[in-house]
């Protein structure tokens, strides 16, 4: 595990939550390219946010902000086969119910997603060509 808690953090820049204030190195391999399903931890209070997005976005980082845009946590967004075609997608596996502001990083403004616990939240970020599809 590396910073962030999960195997793979590549080099990047973001705020960090206070107490996290520091320069850290990240590997630029990808050991851990999606091979099957995604496990959720969602229940109680916490719920999760998936992403779906376009091939602009595949291995970048997208990322969650409360609603008075303090940084709360990132993903990255990756691309499966799904039945022969090719999808992108970013998941937030567990995330306390609340309101957020979801950041693709690509210039785009923020989006508002609502989670409630137990359910998974559905968003959609497409950019083609420049022009985003929200």
């Amino acid at each position: 595990m590396l910073a962030h808690g999960h195997p793979y953090d590549p080099p990047h820049e973001h705020p960090h939550p206070p107490g996290h204030e520091h320069a850290h190195p990240h590997s630029p391999e990808r050991p851990h390219e999606p091979q099957g399903g995604a496990v959720l931890d969602i229940g109680g209070d916490v719920g999760a946010v998936l992403v779906h997005a376009g091939p602009a976005l595949d291995g970048e980082e997208i990322e969650l902000y409360d609603e008075e845009g303090t940084y709360v946590m990132h993903t990255e967004v990756h691309g499966r086969d799904v039945s022969g075609v090719r999808r992108y997608a970013g998941l937030f596996p567990a995330v306390l119910e609340g309101t957020y502001l979801l950041d693709t990083c690509d210039g785009s403004p923020r989006q508002r997603v609502v989670v409630t616990g137990g359910q998974v939240a559905l968003m959609r970020q497409t950019q083609v060509e420049g022009v985003v599809v929200g």
